[in-house]
């Protein structure tokens, strides 16, 4: 599977570039073997690194676990900050950030399992809250993202803004885990592109649909 190296200055200063490939390879393991094929002995057989080197850089696989969530928390919501600074039309960002995160899974498809199988981390309440924060700041970034077009008049004024982020980040996620239980069996960028457009039909500010 084609590890996707997440390149971003900031996590690149967090975490040393040995603790980045055991968190690539903790990933793919996650997306290939579930939660439970996660062991430091699989991981030190995936990346060829000894256990007690594994060690030095996470005391146990619950603080690897940990700072798996956060690193691609910092990823993700990295990407909505970018975006969100850029001088461009709201439509536009909406456009990058829905690219970029189906560029990411396409990628990456054990990020599927990682960040949207919410029931892996049922029986983990640290887990299961680092989830429920990507979540909830991600929707921050975006509901932003939609006060800004609906006060530019660039989205349509009739729903609030934080109900076209629920809608935004739904129709992500539907298509998504759609894509991961068909065997990938479909081409997700192009698949996503369409949604795209069909949210931004439904969303933008058009006098003649809206009186």
């Amino acid at each position: 599977m084609n590890v996707h190296s997440l390149k971003n200055m900031k996590i690149k200063q967090k975490y040393t570039s040995r603790q980045i490939q055991i968190i690539n390879n903790a990933i793919e393991l996650i997306g290939t073997n579930g939660i439970q094929g996660l062991t430091i002995k699989t991981l030190s057989e995936k990346t060829g690194i000894v256990e007690s080197a594994i060690y030095r850089h996470f005391k146990s696989k619950h603080i690897l676990l940990d700072n798996t969530l956060n690193y691609l928390k910092e990823y993700v919501i990295n990407n909505f900050r970018s975006i969100e600074k850029l001088d461009l039309s709201s439509t536009d960002k909406l456009k990058m950030l829905y690219s970029k995160q189906l560029e990411a899974f396409t990628k990456n498809p054990s990020y599927i399992i990682v960040l949207l199988s919410d029931g892996i981390y049922k029986n983990n309440a640290v887990l299961r809250k680092i989830i429920y924060s990507i979540m909830q700041e991600a929707k921050q970034k975006l509901t932003k993202i939609f006060e800004s077009g609906i006060k530019k008049g660039e989205l349509r004024n009739d729903i609030e803004s934080d109900q076209m982020a629920f809608i935004f980040m739904a129709s992500m996620r539907l298509i998504v885990t759609q894509w991961g239980l068909s065997d990938f069996g479909f081409d997700l960028n192009k698949k996503g592109e369409r949604l795209r457009k069909t949210l931004n039909r439904l969303l933008i500010n058009n006098s003649k649909k809206i009186k």
